[in-house]
């Protein structure tokens, strides 16, 4: 329940985007994902975690953040200064320095005394000297230089895309580099044959050979010319194979379209149960737009000046209260970077921002579908406050 009500009190105090759901609904999510995390030992039985949160869980990470977040700031940062030389994170691995392992354990003994539930645990340097954080290796030498190498749990699998999956091979390419990257990034000169080695193994053990890894590694020396990240067409197909992508490419040439061959990727099962637009009530303090539903998102609207009626159009993924509430604000403060702010400041500096809202478009629970919407409703109404070119223009093939 800490982790719930941490993340409903964040999400209500910094107004989050919360896709439309209320507090209760996401109340009521987080209790059916954290509630019902079962798992099965293979002497004891099946069981259900009724403390912490599950490894794996697609939340878990989030949820911690928020929880060692306000753990910091009542405990760790609650002074002017931190009771520690050095205190870092990432999302629940912490680390300090210690000169001793005396004062490494006193700090633990005070970390662990602030909260009934959250535990360190104190880790050191193994035999050689090399202490892991995340998934490097560190080493302080007596003169004070610095060695890391990349390093792996034993619990990792060693699982990455397979070299047999239905990808297109340009992931695949770009798969191998990035974990020939991670190597490099993770490994000083002395290590980085062993990073690289390992990093091989695990490639191949996916099932990918030294030739189709060589392949790869020699397209990444020769790097990208850009040319095709270039083109202003883009044209979107399905990915069947590679053969059949490069055919889409030869047919694109011999009519002299200039267009990029892009295989979106396909709707997950996520996408396909996002149906609700509208949150059931609004929560919003002062709400600017209480005359429409002003939950909606994923919306194209208009804003009226109702001074001098002049227009303006917009979108947003967010609840449409959101969004206009930055525009009043803009208005009222006359800033110039918003279009509406720039018209008060121009046209009505004297008097107090009078804007009507309107929703004109819903629109599927997609960006691009949105913003060519968008573009296309500029196109067609032609708004008098919009000061960028966003229309429709020939960059977009249907």
């Amino acid at each position: 329940e800490e982790a719930i009500d941490t993340t409903l009190d964040y999400a209500n105090r910094y107004e989050l985007n919360t896709h439309c759901l209320d507090l209760s609904d996401l109340r009521n999510l987080l209790r059916l994902l954290l509630g019902n995390n079962i798992f099965q030992h293979p002497d004891l039985g099946t069981f259900r975690q009724i403390r912490g949160l599950a490894m794996g869980s697609r939340v878990s990470g989030t949820l911690a953040i928020l929880v060692m977040d306000r753990f910091e700031r009542l405990h760790i940062y609650r002074n002017t200064s931190p009771p520690f030389p050095v205190y870092v994170r990432f999302i629940d691995d912490t680390g300090t320095i210690a000169n001793s392992i005396e004062d490494a354990t006193n700090i633990l003994q005070q970390l662990n005394t602030k909260h009934p539930t959250i535990k360190f645990e104190l880790e050191t340097p193994d035999k050689d000297g090399y202490l892991p954080i995340l998934d490097i290796k560190i080493k302080i030498h007596p003169n004070g230089h610095i060695s890391h190498k990349l390093y792996t749990k034993a619990a990792n699998k060693g699982l990455t895309l397979n070299a047999t999956s239905h990808h297109p091979s340009a992931v695949k390419t770009a798969v191998i580099n990035n974990e020939f990257k991670r190597a490099t990034d993770n490994s000083t000169p002395d290590h980085l044959g062993f990073s690289t080695t390992t990093i091989m193994n695990k490639l191949t053990r996916n099932g990918y050979s030294t030739e189709r890894i060589s392949r790869a590694r020699t397209k990444e020396r020769r790097g990208n010319t850009g040319r095709d990240l270039q083109r202003q067409l883009v044209f979107k197909v399905p990915f069947i194979t590679d053969k059949f992508n490069g055919q889409v490419r030869t047919a694109l040439k011999r009519n002299k379209i200039d267009a990029r061959v892009v295989n979106p990727r396909p709707p997950t099962v996520l996408d396909l149960v996002k149906t609700k637009t509208e949150a059931a009530t609004c929560r919003m303090r002062q709400c600017p737009v209480p005359y429409l539903k002003c939950t909606s998102c994923y919306v194209v609207y208009e804003a009226v000046c109702g001074i001098c009626q002049a227009t303006y159009i917009g979108s947003t993924i967010r609840p449409i209260h959101a969004r206009a509430k930055e525009h009043v604000t803009a208005a009222s403060n006359h800033d110039r970077s918003s279009a509406l702010g720039e018209h008060y400041e121009l046209q009505h500096p004297t008097q107090q921002p009078n804007i009507l809202f309107n929703i004109i478009k819903h629109t599927q629970r997609d960006e691009l579908h949105l913003r060519v919407t968008e573009a296309y409703t500029i196109k067609i109404r032609k708004p008098t406050l919009n000061r960028r070119r966003e229309e429709i223009g020939t960059g977009f093939l249907a």
